[in-house]
């Protein structure tokens, strides 16, 4: 699994480097903490379709990255 972390932590560094100011994805809290995700700052973000909003993760990539960010996520 070290080369799925690496593969999720280099994504994060190119987003941050794009511009981004978080990462939004739907997953295994235990795996993807480990790479700064949480469910604490996704509470209000709501993924279209049948997904368990348990498992929306966040991980801001600059201070206050993750602030602001709730609704309906739209193409």
């Amino acid at each position: 699994h070290r080369i799925g972390q690496t593969l999720v932590e280099r994504a994060c560094e190119a987003a941050a480097a794009a511009g981004w100011r978080a990462v939004l994805l739907v997953g295994d809290a235990p795996y993807f903490e480990r790479v700064g995700f949480s469910s604490a700052p996704a509470k209000g973000v709501v993924m279209p379709g049948p997904v368990d909003q348990r498992r929306v993760l966040l991980k801001a990539l600059r201070e206050g990255g993750a602030d602001g960010l709730a609704g309906l996520v739209t193409g």
